[in-house]
């Protein structure tokens, strides 16, 4: 469901909690502008408008991890349509959606990559994420992210 966020600019949301053989979140990259601990399992991070973030999901079962889901969001400014995600409120930008064992798997490798190369996640390209979004739903190879690529996008943020 696509929303679109109206009046001025609000944070954006994401709870993360986790309770051992049922389910649980993580945020896997980002830069929050704050964070508050709700309890010992649960944790709200707050994000300021255009802050890139990677959400993790997942269900337990006796005989292992089901439902897994891997989000790349993007906080919206005020305007902008939404993608209403469980835990992230009010929605956010998607950039990257993965869903089941492979493809969150390829996600989580991907981010991987990106580390080792020595980038920060969470300063790449969302229109990278979005190529990367493409070519894992469609199980193709993913070009990596060059240094050339990221020194355009920081141009292109400059201006």
């Amino acid at each position: 469901m696509t929303l679109v966020l109206l009046g001025k600019p609000r944070l954006t949301l994401v709870q993360v909690s986790t309770q051992k053989g049922a389910y649980g979140q993580a945020l896997r990259f980002g830069m929050p502008y704050q964070v508050k601990s709700l309890s010992p399992t649960r944790i709200e991070y707050r994000f300021l408008a255009k802050s890139v973030f990677g959400y993790l999901r997942w269900q337990e079962r006796s005989f292992g991890r089901t439902d897994r889901q891997y989000f790349i969001l993007q906080a919206a400014r005020a305007g902008k349509p939404v993608v209403r995600v469980r835990g992230v409120y009010p929605g956010a930008l998607l950039l990257l959606e993965a869903r089941g064992a492979l493809r969150v798997k390829r996600a989580l490798h991907l981010i991987k990559a990106l580390e080792a190369a020595g980038f920060a996640p969470e300063a790449v390209s969302p229109d990278y994420y979005r190529h990367c979004h493409n070519r894992i739903k469609m199980r193709d190879a993913i070009h990596a992210y060059t240094h050339a690529q990221h020194q355009a996008w920081l141009q292109k943020q400059r201006f």
